[in-house]
């Protein structure tokens, strides 16, 4: 696992920041795990493509990840907003996808909040905004919601080595 605060320049930051938690950019009702019936498994999400409106917000990223790992292809792109709860709630443990050991998975926080990452091990990752945490795909984590903020807004990457 590699955390690296201050990821991206101030510009690029502010820019993406800025829109992403504006009324501007579009979200989606998502389920976190299909399989979980907890009523509170849920949050918004975005996936970046090609085609998307938005898909130059992800340019930054792909260029300042290609520092610290090869990428032979971009799996997937996807921004997530949990909004607040009344207390902080562990939402359920998952894999991106399949499990692949050559594939890896990263997390953006967008704004700082009491929400967090939280790993299998018990290994916690706090939001705090312009920080990045990379591992390796087959490693099981979840978002944990905030309650001091509106909403916890992250961008999660996948892609293969």
């Amino acid at each position: 696992m590699k955390i690296i605060d201050n990821f991206l320049d101030k510009e690029h930051f502010t820019r993406i920041q800025s829109l992403m938690m504006s009324d501007r950019f579009t979200w989606n009702y998502s389920v976190v795990d299909e399989r979980s019936y907890d009523i509170n498994d849920y949050h918004f999400s975005h996936v970046f493509s090609p085609e998307d409106t938005f898909f130059g917000l992800t340019l930054p990223f792909i260029d300042k990840i290609k520092e610290y790992s090869t990428i032979s292809k971009i799996i997937k792109i996807k921004a997530n907003l949990q909004p607040r709860t009344p207390h902080n709630i562990i939402q359920s443990y998952h894999t991106d996808f399949p499990t692949d050991w050559r594939n890896k998975t990263a997390v953006y926080y967008l704004n700082t909040c009491n929400g967090h990452t939280l790993f299998a091990d018990e290994t916690k990752v706090e939001s705090i905004e312009n920080r990045f945490v990379m591992f390796d795909g087959h490693v099981e984590h979840t978002g944990v919601t905030c309650s001091d903020e509106p909403a916890r807004f992250v961008i999660n990457f996948n892609w293969y080595e």
